[in-house]
């Protein structure tokens, strides 16, 4: 067998255990051939014995190449707290490096530092696609930097320090200015807020340890004191005070009533008698000073006396206050409403009788001054009034008038009858057509219960409702 010419003995095939021999027994002409990666194709003409001549083209897998044993190998060089290593494996295409401080780098020759001083057992695990091998070395850090060593120095002024960091061979630096805050900053710039005492500590650091020292502050206050003082002045239930105090920036007023005040000199209106503590305290940055001083309230006023009077729009009225010697007022509307204006305004929403009661005070006693009135203006439901005809009178009882609502439907004739309580005819009111209001007023009605009677087209239509008489 030939190939382009040239004698070829055999073509094998790798069968995964042994080669097996494709072209024994052939005797031909090879016209090609070729090896693609793992794959041999040959093509060419094939006689056999009954001269059948075809094209073949056959694909034989080749046998894998040699695998040499990978070989793990390293050195290393130490700088401080870092490590460079140089991988001098052999017959290996990866690799695995575990460094012994739990870090571990798939690099070929990493550089590796470490956190601390110490000794490290360093594995490196070569290996190609048929072998690895393992080597562990004794990695030993140690510092050979100088030991740190902290000092400082400050200035102080009023109440912010300075401080200047004289510390050596440190990297790192950790403030603690004793009055819970820190800082890290080589020569930081600190704000106290009171006056006292501090113990101010620095630790420092390299790499190789580090270096504490502590030193005591005083903060104190290059301001005067300050000194709280003032005095007063009483019309009647009010006084006025004037503030004496010396090197103050603020002031807190406690006027013994449970009220106090932050202004200079504050007026405050006391509403009863008695003596009371007032305590000023005036404060600079320094610190605060108290004085407490009795004042007393007595009654020099003339005894109040409530009066008023009103005008009525309807359910609306506007009440006009005429008390004298009042500082205080209470009005009680008689509807659960009340207010302490003293020219008040109310509405009324329902019609009704209410009492009026006005109390007014000042710090020496007190008056009270009660009227009663009849509200008529609020209008009954409309809706209602057409299905029953007759409303109730407003108001009821009354003494000398109410009024009576009904409703007499068009083209309607209608009369209200006014009866006496064992039926005895008083008086008739003859009505207009629609949704209206009998004005009912007593003449010479006594004290008692009467009736009124709605008649529509001569009995129609009746209702009757029942009214009271009351003489005051």
């Amino acid at each position: 067998m030939a190939v382009n010419g040239q004698f070829l003995q055999n073509i094998y095939r790798w069968d995964g255990t042994e080669w097996n021999s494709l072209l024994a027994g052939v005797n031909s002409t090879v016209t090609s051939l070729q090896v693609y990666e793992d794959s041999l194709y040959v093509g060419g003409y094939f006689t056999a014995a009954n001269n059948y001549v075809a094209k073949h083209i056959a694909r034989y897998y080749a046998p894998p190449p040699p695998c040499p044993a990978a070989s793990a190998a390293f050195s290393f060089i130490i700088t401080d707290s870092t490590v460079v290593y140089t991988n001098s494996s052999s017959n290996a295409n990866a690799y695995f490096w575990n460094f012994g401080d739990g870090n571990t780098s798939i690099a070929t020759d990493p550089v590796h530092q470490y956190g601390d001083t110490g000794i490290y057992t360093v594995q490196l695990i070569a290996s190609n696609y048929c072998s690895s091998d393992t080597v562990t070395q004794t990695v030993s850090i140690s510092c050979n930097l100088t030991a740190p060593s902290a000092d400082y120095t400050y200035a102080i002024n009023d109440s912010t320090v300075s401080f200047s960091n004289n510390s050596s061979n440190a990297a790192t630096y950790l403030w603690d200015f004793g009055d819970g805050n820190t800082s890290t900053d080589i020569s930081p710039v600190h704000l106290y807020n009171d006056t006292g005492t501090y113990t101010v500590q620095l630790i420092v650091f390299n790499a190789c340890g580090s270096d504490t020292v502590s030193q005591n502050i005083s903060i104190s206050c290059n301001l005067p004191a300050s000194s709280a003082d003032f005095t007063y002045a009483i019309n009647d239930s009010t006084v006025s005070f004037s503030n004496n105090s010396s090197n103050a920036a603020t002031y807190l007023w406690d006027f013994g009533d449970g009220n106090t005040s932050t202004d200079i000199n504050p007026i405050h209106l006391y509403s009863d008698t008695g003596s009371y503590a007032v305590q000023l305290i005036s404060y600079n940055d320094c610190g605060g000073d108290t004085l407490i001083q009795t004042v007393t309230i007595s009654c020099n006023l003339s005894a109040p006396t409530a009066e008023y009077f009103y005008s009525n729009d309807g359910t609306t009225l506007t009440f006009i206050n005429n008390s004298v010697n009042a500082q205080f007022y209470y009005w009680d509307f008689g509807d659960g409403n009340t207010s302490t204006d003293q020219n008040p305004v109310h509405n009324y929403t329902s019609n009704g009788f209410y009492t009026i009661m006005l109390v007014v005070r000042n710090l020496c006693s007190s008056d009270t001054f009660t009227t009663s009135i009849s509200i008529v203006g609020v209008w009954v439901n409309e809706n209602k009034l057409k299905q029953e005809y007759l409303g109730n009178n407003i108001p009821n009882p009354f003494s000398s008038t109410t009024q009576i609502p009904y409703y007499l439907p068009e083209n309607s004739k209608g009369i209200i009858n006014i009866h006496s309580s064992d039926g005895k005819f008083i008086k008739s009111y003859n009505l207009q057509q629609g949704v209206n209001t009998l004005v009912l007023k007593n003449e010479n009605l006594a004290t008692g219960i009467y009736y009124y009677r709605l008649i529509i087209n001569e009995g129609e239509v009746t209702v009757k409702k029942r009214m009271t008489v009351t003489k005051y």
